[in-house]
């Protein structure tokens, strides 16, 4: 190979994963999930391309192939390999391979983060190329946080945060809480690295900079893990420090930081803390307030206890890679569903060493331990050779250690994403380098004839004998564009098209089910899972019932049997083809019956889900089986009696049975925990039901509370005119039905033909 071709491939690399250590700053809003999949597709793409640079070098020259007997890179590949394998022996190919827009880290993904790791340990194997991989990623750090700052301040040009905690370009509080985090650990690792007073302030000017980003986060989690690398990190200082004195001014502060917090923990568990925590910012609060994490009953900790249970089912490969929420549905726990439906849908038990035992088996979990051992070791091995170490050196590969040891105690209680796993990946890479003999020298000498002697003693340039040229050529024109375009830009297309349909059919919903049937124009997309859900979503939000109406439900019915078939085990799509079902059922009666097989095999899959029972009896009480609708939704009160939503669908069956007495009994039962006017749909039916008894005054009362909490419902509007009408208020119903026409023209004539049979009423 020509020295030229080999800088030019080395430049592609550099450049690649500089490219790849910026990419928490991006993101494409034109798709669904822009902050996780607009990352790991650009990912992906720019890993397939330093991915073939770095083969052509591996094949021509020996000294670009990575150590595979150096225990990091032996035990990784085990892990990757173990993750393969069950995705094979899962419940979900194709979901384990693919995973989902949402979280990109399927088998796929993951194969790309170990490319990366192979070309970055493989190609860079001088300090001043992992400086600059390191300020890469600090800068970027330090854009991310400024972006976040910027949202806190409310500049109108940035995205908005979904609250009060700052989340950035990360899509969420704790994602950039644990990014700031691990930035911290290299802005002190090249502090202590370095010898220019100048790179060192700034290091230390970063690190503090994540410190406030991290802070102004509000993670909990990461910050106690803070705390705990805190308390570590003088702990060695304490023990490695040749200062008598300042061994004691250490272990007084830390002594004294100690006592305040355990005091301050003491504190805010009383009456009085508890109404002083309110006033400090709230971080404090839910670092000091543990009451409900203690006692296993918190939003986080029961999904824990079913992940356990899901594993002692399959404790030897598991449920196959990315399928959490099969055992999870499983062992569903009805008082869940006091958080909120949303809160329902888990596909990760928010605790990684979990995940993967569950997911894997013990196989997964011992190779994923292994691995983090094998760093521990590396690095602990490091320090017991007999180099010429500084203290600042020793220091160093400490708090690399302390690093991933803190990593992997704060994953006990979130999980990997996107910028998590490139910034991981990039710091294994950097563990292999400096616990390599050859590079770590390289990485201590100033003088540039001593490391080229280094180079020529340690890295003799070899030639390989010809490799087969038509194999490469074949892998490079042929595999990787096809790669390319079937792994990320298909994908990254229907994913578009699927965002200008859930955007399109807000106001058209014709022209938004064609680009629906544009995204999904392709059987073999993974994309199409996720759009047929929000497919299904849009046409369940439509108010007007219309031949477009009809014609799309046919189309969302086909695509959500697709849905069944690739991925049977997964309860959601069951659920949401039977809520389609019903929704055909009032146009009709046949679907009634395909809607309530349908949900019982989704009661089968998880049987102690609300949400199913909820919509059953929806179904009974559109087939005018009333008696059977309200055992159903005594079943459903009986699953948790604590839950008010239970109560709601049960006054719902009894109103619908015609018993007024016992439905409004429930339904001040219900009121008492929850809106019991949140859905439209309810409002409407409530209102009509008071209407149907003679309460006219109390039906009105509903409806306009409907139309003040649903301002753009034209059913909330249509529902509130006709009971004018009803109650002789001629005045109050055309403006009412002039309020439709705003919102939606095309009822203009409708509204005149209102106004008319009032005018003559």
């Amino acid at each position: 190979m020509r020295d030229r071709t080999e800088k030019i491939l080395n430049k592609i690399i550099f450049l690649g994963s500089i490219l790849i250590l910026f990419l928490p700053l991006f993101i494409y809003r034109g798709v669904l999930y822009p902050y996780v999949f607009s990352k790991i597709i650009v990912f992906q793409i720019l890993v397939e391309i330093i991915f073939v640079a770095w083969l052509v070098l591996m094949i021509y020259k020996k000294e670009y192939r990575p150590n595979w007997k150096n225990p990091l890179v032996c035990s990784l590949t085990i892990f990757i390999g173990v993750l393969f394998l069950t995705a094979i022996t899962g419940l979900d190919f194709k979901r384990s391979f693919w995973s989902t827009q949402e979280r990109m880290t399927g088998v796929l993904t993951m194969l790309h983060f170990y490319a990366f790791f192979i070309v970055l340990i493989s190609v860079f194997k001088e300090w001043k190329d992992w400086r600059k991989l390191i300020w890469a990623s600090l800068i970027c750090s330090f854009l991310v946080g400024l972006y976040g700052l910027g949202q806190k301040i409310g500049l109108g040009s940035l995205i908005a945060a979904d609250s009060h905690r700052l989340s950035s370009l990360l899509g969420n509080p704790i994602y950039l809480g644990s990014y700031s985090f691990l930035n911290i650990f290299l802005s002190i690792f090249l502090f202590l690295k370095e010898k220019n007073k100048i790179i060192k302030i700034l290091s230390i000017f970063l690190a503090i900079f994540n410190f406030l980003i991290m802070s102004l986060t509000d993670s909990r989690g990461v910050m106690i893990v803070f705390v705990f690398s805190f308390f570590l990190f003088f702990f060695f200082l304490i023990f490695n420090l040749s200062s008598k004195k300042w061994r004691r001014i250490i272990s007084f502060i830390l002594a004294l930081v100690f006592f305040i917090i355990v005091l301050g923990f003491i504190f805010f568990q009383t009456p009085r803390g508890l109404k002083f925590l309110d006033r400090l910012p709230s971080i404090f609060g839910r670092i000091f307030y543990l009451e409900a994490l203690l006692s296993g009953s918190d939003q986080r900790t029961i999904p824990w206890q079913i992940g356990l249970e899901g594993f002692l089912e399959k404790p030897i490969l598991g449920w196959g890679w990315e399928n959490f929420n099969i055992p999870y549905n499983k062992y569903y726990r009805p008082e869940i569903l006091k958080w909120g439906e949303s809160a329902t849908w888990y596909d990760r038990s928010h605790n990684q060493v979990i995940d993967i035992f569950v997911l894997t088996g013990v196989l997964g979990g011992l190779a994923y331990l292994i691995m983090y051992g094998s760093i521990f070791w590396l690095l602990f091995k490091k320090r017991l050779q007999k180099l010429e170490y500084t203290r600042m050196t020793r220091t160093g590969l400490f708090v690399l250690g302390l690093m991933f040891l803190a990593y992997f105690i704060q994953n006990l209680t979130v999980f990997d994403t996107p910028a998590l796993l490139i910034m991981f990946y990039f710091s294994l890479g950097l563990v292999y380098f400096t616990t390599q003999r050859d590079t770590n020298l390289q990485m201590h000498t100033n003088d540039t004839n001593e490391k080229e002697k280094l180079k020529i003693k340690n890295y003799k340039l070899k030639t390989e004998k010809q490799f087969l040229l038509p194999i490469l050529v074949l892998l490079i024109v042929i595999f990787l564009p096809w790669a390319m375009y079937k792994f990320n830009i298909e994908p990254w297309q229907k994913g578009s098209l699927a965002f200008k349909a859930v955007q399109t059919s807000r106001k058209n919903l014709i022209a938004g089910l064609n680009f629906y049937k544009e995204a999904l124009a392709e059987e073999d997309v993974f994309t199409n899972l996720e759009i047929r859900t929000f497919l299904a979503k849009t046409i369940s939000e439509q108010e007007i019932k219309n031949e477009s109406y009809k014609e799309g439900l046919m189309f969302v019915i086909a695509e959500m049997e697709k849905n069944i078939k690739e991925h049977p085990l997964d309860v959601r799509h069951w659920l949401n083809l039977g809520q389609i079902y019903n929704l055909m059922g009032l146009i009709n009666k046949e679907y009634l019956d395909k809607a309530e097989l349908t949900l019982n095999q989704a009661k089968t899959l998880s049987p102690y889900r609300q949400t199913i029972y909820f919509e059953l009896v929806k179904n009974k009480i559109l087939a005018q089986d009333f008696d059977r609708a309200i055992q159903i939704a005594e079943q459903a009160v009986n699953l948790d009696s604590q839950i008010a939503e239970s109560y709601k669908v049960l006054s719902f069956a009894w109103l619908a049975a015609g018993k007024i007495e016992e439905g409004l009994l429930y339904l001040d039962k219900a009121r008492e925990s929850v809106d019991i006017y949140s859905e439209v749909s309810f409002s409407i039916f409530i209102s009509s039901t008071y209407f149907k008894f003679g309460d006219i005054a109390k039906a009105i009362k509903i409806a306009e509370t409907s139309v003040q909490k649903f301002s753009r419902s034209i059913s909330a509007y249509t529902n509130l005119a006709a009971l004018y009408k009803e109650a002789g208020e001629k005045e109050k119903a055309i403006e009412t039905v002039r309020k439709v026409v705003e919102l939606d023209p095309s009822f203009a004539q409708e509204a005149e033909i209102f106004i008319k049979e009032l005018e003559q009423f």
